[in-house]
């Protein structure tokens, strides 16, 4: 009597932040609810902030599971030589340098170590960042795919500036890319800037584009519907396939019940968020989160802080310090004086947030997440970018899906108080406010048809997970040494 199939197993490699770990695991909820076996495998810093996160989870566990699916997506981790959780903040380079040199031995000792249990890998999933994966999976024999988390734009234009950089010297004029609106100075992904600060990503996404040549699949997290124009322009983009938008499922009307619903927070979230806003009248509270990585100066705190005060509308802040402080730079006695108008919160569930009733508009960083995640939930939306790919995604929130309003920073770098007033009114009582609710409203109908069964992005999943199964399940045994050229 011959034994059943193996399920294919996949695993996923992210870079350790908060905007990379969520789409992955995103993604391999989606997988795993289509039968697939999936491993999320990342650092044992973000490992054990994820799960510590979790109130709910099982502390003996390394997995994440979603009722009444009998499967797990397993946590696993590789060493990237700060296994203690060395806070390398302030020297980016250095870390993303030692990452490179320990992340493929120990990625790799992973994958020959899962095999010996009997779990060997199908198919190896990167996603930006992390190129070396890629040689890790073809060492191994393992058939590779990438997830690329941004916007298809975002691709067009990374990959334009990898053929002629020269093409995005600042000239004061409009950048020309097929597909795309024309693009000024302040749109441009902050990594294609002449005055980029961190070459080392630039050459990280260079050497992904090079790598991902082998790859046997590339993936979107976006949809058809959303970027029709820039896919059915630029050839090469329609050779990858979208699978977005890789939110929450409670976001595309799916309930916690009966689907996946996995969250890679690596902060816990502070208690009451969702009672206070329960306690708040319907299309009334501005809620401000400028994501987890970058922060802004106390001084622009400043600015936004006494224009919510002077506003008297209700409000919810995300205001997360540096890692390793606690000042989050807010004006003293603002939090206090504040107190029956608003909350200001270190981290909460964001999906929770957009989806709630209370909400009227999202004062956002516009990374690529939140971008999806607010046009999911139908909320519109006032644009503050701050660097990589949110100065784009900010350009077509406003200008393309007509969502929002856009911030202008001042001659002095910053955003004064006036024009965060101005953006609050227009988008939250001016004349546009019903129409950027309207648009959000139509954008969250398409993105939630586009990830329902047999929607464009449903299809392309299934459509991998067929070949998937297609494939022999044990790969070629690698060199026993765990090294990788």
């Amino acid at each position: 009597m011959t034994s059943p199939p193996r399920r294919p197993h996949v695993m996923l490699v992210a870079f350790a932040a908060q905007g990379h770990l969520n789409p992955m695991l995103q993604f391999a909820g989606r997988l795993a609810a289509k039968g697939v076996d999936v491993t999320l495998a990342s650092t044992q810093d973000a490992r054990d902030r994820m799960l510590s996160a979790r109130r709910d989870h099982d502390q003996a566990a390394a997995s994440m599971t979603a009722a009444p699916r009998q499967v797990n997506i397993e946590i696993e981790s590789f060493s990237d030589g700060y296994d203690h959780g060395g806070d390398v903040t302030f020297d980016i380079i250095r870390y993303m340098n030692q990452l490179g040199a320990a992340g493929p031995p120990n990625l790799t000792e992973l994958i020959l170590e899962l095999g010996r249990r009997g779990r060997p890998i199908t198919c190896l999933v990167n996603n930006p960042f992390v190129p070396w994966v890629l040689d890790v999976g073809a060492r191994l024999g393992i058939p590779c795919a990438t997830l690329w988390i941004q916007s298809y734009a975002l691709y067009a234009m990374y990959r334009s500036h990898h053929q002629d950089p020269s093409r995005f010297e600042e000239n004061g004029s409009h950048l020309t890319i097929p597909g795309l609106p024309p693009i000024r100075t302040e749109d441009l992904p902050s990594l294609v800037r002449a005055d980029n600060p961190y070459q080392i990503f630039t050459r990280l996404l260079a050497e992904q584009f090079e790598k991902m040549k082998a790859n046997r699949w590339v993936f979107a997290n976006s949809i058809a519907e959303l970027e029709s124009e820039i896919i059915e322009t630029v050839a090469e983009l329609q050779h990858i396939k979208p699978v977005g938008p890789l939110v929450p499922v409670t976001l595309l009307g799916q309930s916690k019940s009966d689907s996946w619903n996995v969250r890679a927070d690596m902060w816990a979230a502070e208690p009451d968020c969702l009672g206070w806003l329960d306690r708040q009248a319907d299309n009334s509270v501005i809620y401000i989160s400028l994501g987890s990585f970058a922060t802004v100066s106390a001084e622009q705190m400043a600015e936004l802080a006494w224009v919510l005060k002077n506003s008297k509308v209700p409000f919810l802040w995300v205001a997360k310090p540096k890692r390793g402080e606690s000042d989050v730079g807010l004006p003293e006695g603002f939090v206090e004086e504040t107190s029956d108008q608003g909350r200001v919160v270190s981290w909460c569930p964001q999906t929770d947030v957009l989806e709630h009733q209370a909400l009227a508009a999202f004062l956002t960083h516009c990374g690529w997440n939140s971008t999806l995640e607010t046009l999911s939930a139908g909320v519109p939306v006032i644009a503050f970018p701050q660097w990589t790919d949110q100065p784009t995604n900010a350009k077509f929130l406003v200008d393309v899906f007509r969502v929002g309003v856009r911030l202008q920073v001042g001659p002095n770098g910053l955003v004064s108080r006036e024009e965060f007033e101005r953006c609050r009114r227009e988008l939250m009582t001016g004349e546009i406010a019903g129409e950027m609710r309207k648009n959000a409203q139509r954008w969250k109908s398409v993105l939630r048809t586009a990830a329902a069964d047999g929607g464009s992005s449903d299809r392309n999943i299934q459509e991998f997970v067929d070949e998937l199964i297609s494939l022999d399940p044990q790969p070629e045994s690698a060199d026993p040494s765990g090294q990788v050229n």
